[in-house]
């Protein structure tokens, strides 16, 4: 029920006094009063104006999509609704919301917008219905003009807050939102290459339906490949590995053919890439066959000795890569190593470290400027075969160490872990010290040797009698934990320092320094939730050590196995070491799945933080040790082989020589883009932009920089650059075709030619209809889905109910009259008999006389 003038009610107050008051002056006509009072109460109704039927009545705000890639059809249908609106006399007072990348109020009187006046580009329905859905008001309605959604995220919150505002959207899939459509939405290639360097070209085909489809990829305009793909409905991004050409300037083409494609404009983008000459690289030492390997994958090599390398940074500006072959940090000298560390880090030159028996920490890396640069660590320098070991374990015993951590208590798993250690280290003859604490620090075993039986035995019985109680003071355990092992007579010691909790404050700056000076590594085991990670990080970082964070207590004799066996383990490594894959990396592109070839040795070192390990090479008996690793130093790339391809160690490695020239090619200097390459300033915006900055990081102040475009088919199209901001230049071209332009620009002192690749235009590109976006955000608000050639669907339809209410009016009166009338032929009733007063009761008799 909707009423058209709702305030008229309030005449039903005096309608109810006037019947109080005619009800006390009627006497017994009150069935007349009653008929009279309800022909008022209907009369007002019926001037009320109420209407039975669906909607709103007022006027409906219509969302009306303009993104530039409408089909013609549905702007046509936009134009109809439009239309009837304005004939339902919405001009003024309602309102559309048309909306492409951004979102605009306007009148039906304004008819469509052009899409360049909304933003172009994709259309992005929230803010538009966002705008609508306030226009509209509680209970009011919104109509969504779309040829559909790019799909529902996001929209489930604006249906969620139209039903909570009762506001209803209807749904109206405009023309273009089920035709079949495949495009090459977008083509994507580096910049700049070395000649023979991976070429990766990432291509993404959307489509409107599920089909196969041949794919077309051209070089330079000649088919170099064809291939079907199957395609799923939406979008298909696909990878093309190439390999880059011969020097000089090229493009590339992919194009989709798709039976019963209604939209040839958008089947095919290109690309260009700028290829400069192969890479040039410096080798230094000759333990292997790098040299050849790298060589015959086209790589420029040039060899000198270790000691020969160049002592400043600037010695390498000719060379995109260094690679050291097994050498050792005095072959090569801190002066030199310091040289090669800056030229990687602040000049991008890249590095490839191949180890052996004189590299890595069997070569003295450790501490020297080399150990800066990789992504793995050399272990300490001196006696590499000694396996004896110092170990002190610092427990927490604090209160909360009794409560559980991944339904497992903790302090019963550290006294496993510790067990676990101690049995270990027994089986080593290594030294053996244990410290617990809570807010005091206590010795419950000095430094031993550890042997098995009955000093085995005895240390763990004591660690079988730790009881949680107390606070946590870390501290003071770590203090006097490094008290303790400093009293260790073997070459390495190490710390591992276990608590659940966050501790009193101590003088940290003073005792890490301390022990790092002394090669003490601290290791830290951050257990649960309420742990200082931040403390324990930061120790393990200023010592050296490994740091572990963890909420399942069972995972702590894990931990103590791998800290107690790394640091005991020799760096010279011998026998049948297992190859495995680590991290997804494009330097494995070469390798097939499958076994990988083993080693017969390795130099040990540990991956950094930040690093990662692309191969692991796992010895018997211990946890896998980086082989081959990467990391970005600065602006540079390095990349370490810790076995080196000798004959000695992994004499089967160096018979993949893909591998070793996709580490070279990864980790080299890249190829800047010439510094005058113009690009697009934006899809449709009819400029070009040179950066010099961006491009080939020159800052350039030019008067001005002139030449040509000249099109596939020869046409030249003359452009001017002018100076918007410092090294920015940008030039007004007319209207550019899509494919492959040739450039020639000179800015008064030198020249530059290239290729320029144009895309189709904004408004060819693919729609990603989803009508059932729009039918479901329709069916979440309670909204029907309606037919676009029926605008005059959004009419409500009501029943006008004041002209029954008004006969029924009239009839209660014509009533109320007949029963007067009726009253009025009565006879008048008979006087009443007058009856005496009675003054004495004697009995039923007795009158009194004087009543009379």
């Amino acid at each position: 029920m909707h009423l058209a003038h709702a305030l008229l009610l309030v005449c039903l107050v005096p309608v109810a006094g006037v019947g109080l008051v005619a009800r006390r002056a009627a006497g017994g006509g009150r069935r007349g009063l009653v008929l009279r009072v309800a022909a008022a109460v209907l009369v007002v109704l019926a001037l009320s104006q109420p209407q039975l039927g669906s909607g709103s009545g007022g006027p409906v705000v219509l969302a009306v999509e303009r993104s530039a890639n409408m089909p013609a059809a549905a702007q046509a249908q936009e134009r109809r609704w439009l239309a009837q609106e304005r004939s339902d006399g919405c001009t003024g007072e309602c309102r559309v919301v048309q909306f492409g990348a951004g979102a605009r109020l306007t009148s039906p009187a304004q008819g469509l917008l052009a899409a360049s006046a909304l933003g172009g580009g994709e259309a992005d329905p929230q803010e538009a219905l966002q705008l609508a859905l306030a226009r509209a008001g509680k209970g009011g309605q919104v109509a969504l003009l779309s040829a559909g959604l790019p799909g529902a995220a996001g929209l489930s919150a604006v249906a969620a807050q139209a039903r909570a505002g009762g506001v209803r959207i209807d749904a109206v899939p405009l023309a273009g939102s089920s035709r079949i459509d495949a495009a090459i939405t977008r083509l994507q290639a580096p910049k700049a290459l070395h000649a023979g360097d991976p070429l990766p070209l990432e291509v993404t085909v959307a489509t409107t339906v599920a089909a196969n489809a041949m794919l077309t990829l051209s070089q330079d305009g000649g088919t170099i490949g064809r291939q079907t793909v199957k395609l799923v409905r939406g979008e298909n991004p696909l990878l093309l590995s190439l390999a880059a050409p011969a020097a000089g300037e090229h493009s590339y083409s992919v194009r989709v053919a798709l039976a019963g494609d209604e939209e040839a404009a958008n089947d095919a983008l290109s690309t260009t890439v700028h290829v400069s000459g192969e890479p040039t690289v410096l080798l230094a030492g000759s333990g292997s066959s790098i040299g050849s390997i790298l060589t015959a994958g086209g790589i420029r090599v040039s060899s000198v000795a270790a000691s020969s390398l160049p002592s400043t940074p600037a010695g390498y500006a000719r060379y995109d890569a260094v690679v050291l072959d097994d050498v050792s940090a005095a072959q090569i000298g801190a002066t030199r190593a310091l040289a090669l560390d800056e030229a990687v880090h602040a000049g991008s030159v890249g590095l490839l470290a191949l180890g052996g028996p004189h590299s890595f920490s069997l070569g003295g890396y450790y501490g020297s400027p080399l150990q800066q640069a990789l992504p793995v660590s050399s272990l300490e320098p001196g006696n590499l075969q000694q396996r004896h070991l110092g170990v002190e374990l610092v427990l927490d015993r604090s209160g909360s160490m009794i409560e559980e951590a991944g339904g497992v208590p903790k302090l019963e798993m550290a006294q496993v872990a510790s067990q676990v250690a101690t049995r270990y280290l027994a089986g080593q003859g290594d030294e053996l010290g244990i410290v617990d604490f809570d807010i005091e620090p206590h010795v419950l075993v000095p430094v031993t040797k550890v042997t098995p039986g009955r000093v085995a035995e005895g240390i763990e019985r004591r660690i079988e009698g730790l009881i949680a109680e107390g606070g946590t003071n870390i501290y003071k355990g770590l203090a006097l934990g490094a008290r303790q092992i400093e009293a260790s007579s073997e070459p390495q010691r190490h710390i591992v320092l276990i608590t659940d909790g966050v501790s009193e404050p101590g003088s940290y700056s003073s005792l890490l320094p301390e022990l790092r000076r002394d090669h003490i590594a601290v290791s830290t085991v951050a257990l649960g939730n309420e742990a200082d990670f931040k403390l324990l990080k930061a120790i393990a970082q200023s010592t050296g050590g490994q740091y572990y964070a963890t909420d399942n207590a069972a995972e702590l004799p894990r931990i103590f196995a791998k800290e107690t066996r790394v640091k005991a383990r020799p760096v010279r490594l011998h026998g049948r070491i297992a190859v495995s894959a680590g991290a997804a990396s494009p330097i494995l592109s070469s390798l097939a799945a499958g076994q990988l070839e083993p080693l017969a040795g390795n130099v040990v070192t540990t991956l950094k933080t930040g690093a990662q390990a692309d191969l692991l090479a796992q010895d018997p008996g211990h946890s896998p040790d980086p082989a081959l690793a990467q990391w970005q130093y600065g602006i540079g790339r390095v990349a370490t082989w810790t076995p080196g391809l000798s004959p000695q160690w992994a004499v089967s490695w160096a018979g993949r020589p893909q591998l070793w020239q996709d580490a070279l090619r990864w980790v080299e200097r890249g190829v800047d883009t010439p510094e005058l390459t113009p690009v697009l300033a934006g899809p449709g915006t009819g400029r070009l932009r040179i950066d010099t900055i961006a491009n080939a990081d020159v800052p350039l102040d030019l008067a001005h920089i002139d030449g040509e475009l000249i099109a596939e088919d020869g046409r030249a199209i003359g452009v001017a650059f002018t100076q918007t901001g410092p090294s920015e230049y940008e030039a007004a071209v007319p209207e550019l075709h899509a494919g492959v332009y040739r450039y020639a620009l000179s800015d008064g002192q030198s020249n530059q030619t290239g290729l320029l690749a144009v895309p189709y235009p904004v408004a060819d590109r693919p729609r990603p209809a989803d009508a059932g976006a729009l039918a479901g955000l329709a069916a979440g608000t309670g909204g029907r889905q309606l037919k676009p050639e029926d605008p005059a669907a959004l009419r409500p339809s009501r029943a006008e109910l004041w002209r029954w209410l008004a006969l029924a009016a009239v009839l209660l009166f014509l009533a109320a009259a007949l029963l007067g009338l009726l009253r009025d032929r009565d006879p008048p009733p008979p006087a009443p008999e007058l009856v005496p007063e009675r003054r004495g009761v004697v009995d039923d008799r007795s009158v009194d006389a004087r009543a009379f």
